[in-house]
């Protein structure tokens, strides 16, 4: 059987579509929404059980508005849209032989805000 190496997806397509609205004061606003497919991969060199993530989707979108000049933004954005448990790495306890799994962040979502100084 072959083995592919660690944390190498064999597919993994992913699209993104940004929508950017000017106003005639000089103002923006950024619409992005993304996702990325991932096909099946192991997360460690063992190939135990624990290290095989099945293929995934994640999503992603934020909001930005833009100031003139883009002397300051906010923007509202959300992370992980499905909420999946994505293995991105593992390790095994060497005394237990337990396995161990790094996973990505889960949903993350929130408000950017960022200033210019000039």
């Amino acid at each position: 059987m072959r083995q592919n190496l660690p944390a190498i997806y064999v597919t993994s397509p992913s699209s993104s579509y940004i929508c950017s609205v000017f106003t005639q004061a000089g103002s923006s606003l950024d619409a992005q929404v993304g996702t990325q497919i991932q096909s099946s991969y192991w997360v460690g060199e063992e190939y135990l059980v624990g290290q095989y993530q099945k293929r995934s989707m994640v999503s992603n979108a934020s909001l930005t508005w833009r100031a003139p000049r883009d002397r300051f933004s906010i923007a509202a954005y959300i992370d992980n849209i499905e909420d999946r448990a994505i293995k991105s790495g593992s390790f095994v306890q060497p005394v237990l032989g337990s396995t161990f799994a790094i996973l990505r962040a889960p949903r993350t979502y929130g408000v950017r805000a960022s200033f210019k100084f000039n």
